[in-house]
Order: C-alpha cells, then sequence, then structure tokens
C-alpha cells in the first residue's frame, strides 16, 4: 500500500487516499534519507543509495505519553518485537540479506543485554545475510545514571535525585547483581520517609506522603524473570520537585553492586537527573546485545566525542559498543522531499547501516563473500576502523575506532 501511495504522489493523486497517515516526526524519513536517499534536485546521496526500504511505522503507547504528560513518541516492546519477527520472516522468504536500523533506546532493563528484545535479537542474528544496527542512545550526560557497591551487610549508600518542578510522574528502575539483596527507604525533600520497606519476594509497597501528598509504589521483583537480579521499581505519583533521596541498605551482600536508571530524557520533564551522576553505563538498551552493531556518536569537524553519546560501563565495555560514526549535524532529507540537518546516534547508526548494505553487496549479491552472518560483518567494520594516537581501544567511548569505510574493504578484498 505504501508503495501504491507512492506511485499516485508521482501522478498527481493524493496519496493519503491510500495511506491516511503521515510522518509527524520526520525522525524515520531522515534516517532513511542518510542510509540510502537520493534527491536529483539538490544532487544528494545516501550511503546506499540503490538499496531498496522496508518501512515499518510503530504504534506509539498513548497510556504513557498520558502519564508523563508529553508529546514524545513512545513505542512499546511488543510493537518493536512484532516488527522485528515480520522482518525476520520476510529476510527468510526473500531470500536477500537484509539490514535493520532500530534507530530507538530506552534505559529500562539492566543493561547486561540478555533482556528480551536483545535475546531475539541474538536468535535472528544467527542466520546469514541479516544484521540489526542500532545507536547507542543520547543518554551520556543526561544524568540518568547513578551507581554504587556496598560492601558489607546493613551498611547504607545514598542515591540523590533533583526532581524538576515540571515532573509530576515517574517511574525508575533499581537494579541489583545477583545474588545480593538490598532493602530501601525513600526519603522526600522534606524529611518524610517510607521507613525501610522490606526486600520480599515479588512484593509491591505503597505510601503517600501526608506532607506533600505524593504517592508512591515500591515494587521488588526478585528474581526479576529475564536475569535474575533484583529489581526494585518506584512509580511517584503527584511528584513535588527537590532533592529526593533513596536510602539502600545492604541485606544479602556478595559484591554488592548495584545501578539506577530514570527514563531517558525525551520522557523526562525539565531537569530532572541524578546528582551526582554515573556517566558510564548510560548506553541504552538494545545497544547493549553483543550480538548488535551499536554505533556510538563523534563529531566529524573535530574527530572528539560528543557528551550526548552513551558511554558503556567501565567494568564490562568489550563488544558492547562497536565504532563511532559521523553524529552531529549530519545533511539528510525531511518529509516533503525537503532538506535537513540533524544529530544523534541514531544518525550515526544510520550511516553504518548504509555500510552494512555496501558489504551486503560486495559479499552476497555479488558473490564475494556469501556466507556473511552478523558477527562477520561486526568483525570487519572493527578491524576497519580509524584509531586516534593516544587512546587506548577498545574503550567505553568509541568501542573499535572511529569509522573507516576506505579501509573496511581495504583489508576484506
Amino acid at each position: 500500500m505504501i508503495n501504491d501511495a507512492i506511485n499516485a504522489f508521482r501522478n498527481g493523486q493524493n496519496p493519503y487516499d491510500i495511506v491516511p497517515s503521515r510522518d509527524e516526526s520526520g525522525h524515520g524519513t531522515s534516517l532513511s534519507g542518510i542510509v540510502g536517499g537520493y534527491n536529483k534536485e539538490s544532487n544528494f546521496k545516501g550511503v546506499a543509495n540503490k538499496c531498496r526500504f522496508i518501512s515499518i511505522k510503530l504504534k506509539e503507547s498513548e497510556h504513557f505519553k498520558r502519564e508523563y504528560g508529553i508529546d514524545t513518541a513512545i513505542y512499546s516492546l511488543p510493537s518493536i518485537y512484532i516488527s522485528l519477527k515480520f522482518l525476520y520472516e520476510y529476510k527468510l522468504t526473500i531470500q536477500s540479506p537484509i539490514v535493520i536500523l532500530l534507530p530507538l533506546g530506552t534505559n529500562a532493563g539492566n543493561h547486561k543485554g540478555n533482556g528480551i528484545l536483545e535475546e531475539f535479537i541474538e536468535y535472528i542474528a544467527m542466520s546469514g545475510g541479516i544484521v540489526v544496527v542500532t545507536g547507542v542512545g543520547n543518554e551520556g550526560a543526561n544524568g540518568g545514571h547513578a551507581s554504587g557497591i556496598i560492601k558489607k551487610e546493613e551498611e547504607i549508600k545514598v542515591i540523590q535525585l533533583d526532581v524538576d518542578e515540571k515532573q509530576k510522574f515517574l517511574a525508575l528502575e533499581i537494579w541489583v547483581d545477583v545474588p545480593n539483596v538490598i532493602t530501601l527507604e525513600v526519603i522526600s525533600p522534606d524529611g518524610e520517609s517510607t521507613g525501610l520497606t522490606p526486600s520480599l519476594l515479588n512484593t509491591e509497597i505503597s505510601y503517600k506522603y501526608i506532607l506533600s501528598e505524593t504517592s508512591i509504589e515500591i515494587m521488588y521483583f526478585m528474581p526479576e524473570i529475564t536475569s535474575g537480579d533484583e529489581l526494585i521499581r518506584v512509580v511517584f505519583l503527584n511528584l513535588i520537585p527537590g532533592i529526593w533521596q533513596f536510602r539502600l541498605t545492604g541485606k544479602l551482600i556478595m559484591d554488592g553492586t548495584f545501578n539506577a536508571w530514570l527514563p531517558q530524557k525525551g520522557i523526562l520533564r525539565g531537569n530532572t537527573r541524578f546528582s551526582p551522576f554515573d556517566p558510564y553505563g548510560t548506553t541504552t538498551n538494545p545497544s547493549n546485545s553483543r550480538y548488535a552493531i551499536s554505533v556510538a556518536s563523534y563529531n566529524q569537524r573535530n574527530n572528539n566525542i560528543v557528551n550526548f553519546s552513551g558511554v558503556a560501563s567501565l567494568d564490562d565495555f568489550i563488544d558492547i559498543i562497536d565504532l563511532a560514526a559521523p553524529g552531529v549535524n549530519i545533511v539528510s532529507i525531511a518529509p516533503g522531499n525537503k532538506m535537513s540537518v540533524i544529530s544523534g546516534t541514531a544518525v550515526s547508526a544510520a550511516i553504518v547501516a548504509g555500510v552494512c548494505a555496501l558489504i551486503f553487496e560486495w559479499g552476497i549479491i555479488r558473490g564475494n563473500d556469501l556466507y556473511l552472518f552478523q558477527q562477520t560483518i561486526k568483525a570487519y567494520l572493527n578491524r576497519g576502523t580509524e584509531q586516534r594516537k593516544g587512546d587506548i581501544y577498545p574503550n567505553p567511548q568509541w568501542g573499535y575506532g572511529i569509522l573507516d569505510v576506505f579501509k573496511i574493504f581495504e583489508n576484506i578484498i
């Protein structure tokens, strides 16, 4: 139907009579332009401008948009999962290589690469001729991650959250590495406390602060179903601004590692953030999958990493970020066949997705390497990177280095 709508537009007809859906954000259109767009009037060409597109418009989650009071597009896990499943099955049907660009990310999950979506990416990556490319997210400097270590039982560590006055609803996650067990106490800006909430198996505690009239729900998932870790989910209603404290107490301690993540910046209101925050571990899911090609952003004008680009965990960064690609003020196509200038790690991922299409063309379409798998292309990309003098590679910011297309083909031919 999309093809019919495009043909109708070219023939002077109204395409929206066929497909009554408009691209209101322009995000997907601009990224597609980078991957393989073409504009004769402006002489614009994308990376792989002779590729074919399969375009999927995800269903937005109106429920979460209402809760957070925002207009930012939010998509549910089932809609993304169904889309990936469709693309995987379509690839098996047409028996042709396919590059899946997934320009979305979430702070939900333990960021270890073992969530439902990450495991499904691993499953489809086992098939030859298919790769999934995603950006590491734009959370590097947004203050959405805090971490720490409790070294012994009954030791207390505090996470401080600075809440903006615009933030009325908030849901955050605290993850505790298995087999550690930690309990939580939440203290409001006026000093009122929930008391120490017991960390019992899959329990939910509700509390309403008297002075602030803020309501809170604390949910313990222990063990969390996909990882085995302890997950403490905290939900605020009618949240008041100020400094909130999350007081964590060790109950069963081996190494005592914990991490907390706020929703990503597009969902948060104002300047809500942890203070202090941890810039490491700010890569969004599913870029933490070791089977996805995860791309960071750098400023191609001065060869510096940009502060918004997500940073992998300092203790476990090998193969999390594969490489860095240009991500600042990239020219592309906007809806209505106009030009746009965009930035972000999704832009960097789109560039690499186009390069992956070129590698598939060289290998499978032209018969130079008929057995290209996701891990094979990851190896080609990582071995073909440019590395700055003075840096140690791989590292949590750049992965294996800067994208160098000429060097990739130089190494594989």
